[in-house]
């Protein structure tokens, strides 16, 4: 009967759900042992690997895998987003530094070819990959991925202007800050077309590495002592 069979489609859903919570249910027995680093890596780990996707996935759902309260996860994790994004702090200081001590081009030069040389680590493609298709699927994702690299900008835009010795309203430190950030996310998203379409190992290394001078050496005419002080 109509019926009957509408209650057997529920109850197949709702086994369906009850099965995909448990698969992404990983043995996180030990996550309230160890280090603040370890507990914190784990839970990004859990939210990161759902079947269901990023949107569908709740915090509630999170803790409870992952054997914790909310409150522990919002304790690591201000927002939903920074599961996905939580290295990014460190990621722009080793940006900054890296200019800070070498200048804008090579500066940015040994940051990008350090940060997309650990693409030749085992796992490491396969991790990019596994982002790609989650952030590619949720438009919240996207829209942190874009306020973060606006961030980038501003706090390299600020270092710039302070090497090269500019007034607060020279936009030049700007206008800098912007194309040498654009060849860092161009190069990401190279780098995330080439994992997705099976590239791996020092071919893919390789290829990015030689993108990262390609880019570089066309900026380095327009930027070629900006950060020179003006006597």
């Amino acid at each position: 009967m109509p019926g009957h069979d509408l209650e057997e489609q529920r109850d197949e859903h709702e086994r369906r759900e009850q099965r995909a919570r448990a698969d992404e249910r990983p043995a996180l027995t030990t996550l309230n042992t160890g280090s603040r680093k370890r507990r914190r890596g784990r839970i990004g780990s859990l939210a990161r690997r759902s079947r269901r996707g990023f949107e569908a996935v709740t915090v509630s759902e999170i803790a409870e895998a992952a054997d914790v309260s909310q409150k522990t996860v919002f304790n690591y994790f201000p927002t939903k987003e920074d599961l996905v994004y939580e290295r990014e702090a460190a990621v722009e200081e080793a940006l900054l530094e890296s200019v800070r001590e070498l200048g804008p081009l090579e500066g940015m030069r040994r940051f990008l070819l350090n940060v997309f040389s650990r693409l030749g680590e085992k796992g490491a493609p396969e991790t990019m990959a596994v982002r790609a298709r989650i952030i590619a699927s949720s438009p919240a994702l996207q829209a942190r991925e874009r306020a973060i690299f606006a961030g980038y900008t501003r706090a390299l835009a600020e270092l710039l202007g302070e090497q090269s010795g500019a007034e607060r309203e020279d936009v030049r430190a700007f206008v800098a800050a912007n194309a040498l950030i654009g060849v860092n996310r161009a190069l990401l998203d190279s780098a995330r077309r080439k994992v997705l379409a099976g590239r791996r190992g020092a071919r893919l290394v390789k290829e990015i590495h030689a993108e990262a001078e390609q880019a570089l050496d066309l900026l380095e005419r327009g930027l070629r002592g900006y950060s020179r002080k003006r006597r």
